[in-house]
């Protein structure tokens, strides 16, 4: 994990996500992660519609790649992302590494989502940096 980055708070949501009856299953939690360019923020970023919207938007987009579900790769990845005081995702970086597919899914999951609701500070809308580990996991 990139050394700059300091922990300002932990707050950790299990959510399981399963695409199909018996398929594969993506865990997600939430970790808020600051770096020196932000403020520590009096509310946090929320996905639109809260932790079970999110949970939902995973399991209708997830598209657990093929190679990886042949190969039996599986594990978590940790995904690194800005949410700005618009409410936009941008800066989404893999922190930690599984496979080059299934961070390439991770990516494409967290990079295709709509708008977030920003972090403030005081009343004013602020830039956070979020780090979501995604547990990728196969029957």
């Amino acid at each position: 994990m990139n050394r700059k980055l300091s922990l300002v708070f932990l707050v950790v949501f299990q959510m399981t996500t399963v695409c199909g009856c018996l398929g594969p299953k993506v865990i997600v939690h939430k970790r808020m992660v600051s770096s020196g360019d932000f403020p520590p923020p009096d509310t946090d970023p929320s996905f639109a519609g809260g932790w079970e919207a999110y949970e939902a938007y995973i399991k209708k987009n997830i598209k657990y790649p093929e190679v990886a579900r042949r190969n039996g790769t599986q594990g978590e990845v940790q995904i690194a992302f800005v949410v700005r005081k618009t409410g936009e995702i941008t800066d989404v970086k893999v922190e930690k590494s599984v496979s080059a597919e299934i961070d390439a899914e991770a990516t494409r999951l967290i990079s295709e989502m709509p708008n977030w609701i920003p972090a403030t500070v005081g009343a004013k809308p602020v830039s956070i940096r979020l780090l979501i580990p995604m547990k990728f996991s196969l029957p």
